[in-house]
């Protein structure tokens, strides 16, 4: 076999192997960086904590914290290694969860008020016109937001098995092949089997590590759909605004509605590819206005907004009509639950209470326990509706699989771990939570 490499100039040849030496070398700096920094943990034999980039960044030298942030999310930095088993440096986001999309990540983690100060102005409006109020450039805006957010994500560590990662790029190499070779091949396959494997291929590729729960369930239900020659439901969660942010101008440029949205039709225009989607937008209204006491005009207007922009893309539902066309069902299932089930844990009770002092409520820990005994009810009753199917409009709705819009599959899966989901990696999440 001859390799390209030979092919090229001796000058070419040195810069490449200089650049990658750097590299290794840069990366060895950034794994002494951290085991210096968590030496107090590991010499008495206790879990390190995460550790801030910009501590590592400081540690070893490097000026510019995004490096850290870069060379880490790469996932080829090892920490430990004892033969084949080891640890390697992970990179977590500020809620400790493993940062699937850098940019994303890092813009969630940014000091917005400084990353404003420090960008670039503009003194006109876009197209010209007389001299305004300084307005800030958003391209300005966004790349200060994600330089100053990467410093503030965190370093820690995970097992690694060099062996194992090795199959498990081998095994996903295979399935690609088998899938792009899939219909060339003498063997004669099932069109159903065949569309099923696409699908399922399509979203394992656009979702996060460990993004899909059940995928033997998930599996069957898109195949079931095939054979009944009907589209299959996908069905995404949009919340009521927590944030106070209004409902005025929702899905305004670069909103934090708008760049969710995206995420989703951008998800679900991907499996159009290899099978017919049908998108339901479930809102999820009866949170906001029966448990959390948000006023019934601004989440009904927040609704209308949602029901606007996915008009030509999908179905919307609110959650309080859906009950109500299905009363039967949720009265059967609310009824079903052991009390021991629908009793929340003290994280659920904190929760609650922080949701009442966000929205302007004080509230004793009785009504936190009342509020996250309601919300969890609410939850499973919802999980085992969406699991079983429902009726809306004269029309069922079956074999529903799941786009996850919560932060992360954890945050779902106390309630509805039967339910079939998958999370779409990168895609902004939970914007009713998010300030405009």
């Amino acid at each position: 076999m001859i390799c390209c490499f030979c092919f090229l100039s001796p000058a070419i040849k040195a810069g490449f192997l200089l650049e990658k030496t750097m590299e290794n070398e840069r990366n060895s700096e950034i794994a002494m960086a951290y085991s210096r920094t968590v030496r107090p943990w590991t010499s008495l034999g206790l879990e390190p904590p995460s550790i801030s980039v910009i501590e590592v960044a400081r540690r070893a030298g490097i000026s510019n914290p995004a490096t850290v942030a870069g060379e880490v999310a790469r996932g080829e930095i090892i920490f430990s290694s004892n033969g084949n088993f080891g640890s390697r440096l992970i990179l977590e986001d500020i809620k400790g969860n493993q940062v699937e999309n850098l940019e994303e990540a890092a813009i969630k983690a940014a000091p917005y008020k400084r990353a404003v100060k420090e960008a670039d102005y503009r003194s006109r409006a876009p197209g010209g016109g007389p001299v305004v109020k300084r307005r800030v450039n958003e391209r300005s805006l966004k790349r200060k937001l994600t330089q100053l957010g990467k410093g503030r994500l965190r370093v820690n560590i995970e097992a690694y098995d060099e062996d194992a990662e090795r199959q498990r790029e081998r095994d996903e190499t295979k399935q690609r092949l088998e899938l792009r070779w899939a219909g060339r091949s003498p063997i004669d396959r099932s069109p159903i089997i065949m569309q099923t494997e696409a699908t399922l291929s399509l979203i394992r590729r656009i979702s996060e590590k460990r993004g899909i729960t059940d995928e033997i369930e998930l599996t069957e239900r898109i195949k079931t759909n095939i054979e009944l020659g009907q589209p299959q439901t996908v069905l995404a969660i949009w919340g009521p605004p927590y944030e106070k942010q209004g409902y005025e101008d929702v899905f305004g440029v670069e909103s934090p509605e708008e760049r969710m949205a995206t995420g989703i039709i951008s998800a679900v225009n991907q499996l159009q590819e290899t099978t017919e989607i049908k998108l339901v937008i479930l809102y999820a209204d009866y949170y906001g206005t029966d448990i959390n006491g948000l006023s019934i005009g601004e989440v009904e207007n927040y609704g209308q907004q949602i029901k606007a922009r996915f008009e030509d893309v999908g179905k919307f539902i609110s959650l309080s009509q859906l009950k109500d066309s299905n009363v039967a069902r949720y009265n059967t299932v609310r009824n079903s639950l052991p009390a021991v089930v629908v009793e929340p844990d003290e994280e659920e009770v904190r929760k609650a209470t922080i949701m009442q002092y966000k929205l302007g409520f004080t509230a004793t820990r009785e009504q936190g326990v009342k509020l996250a005994r309601a919300y969890r009810t609410e939850r499973i009753i919802e999980g085992t509706i969406l699991q079983e199917g429902f009726l809306w409009e004269g029309c069922s709705y079956s074999n529903i699989i799941k786009l996850g819009t919560a932060p992360s599959r954890t945050n779902d899966e106390p309630y509805e771990a039967q339910l079939s989901r998958f999370y779409v990696s990168g895609m902004p999440r939970a914007a009713w939570n998010m300030p405009r």
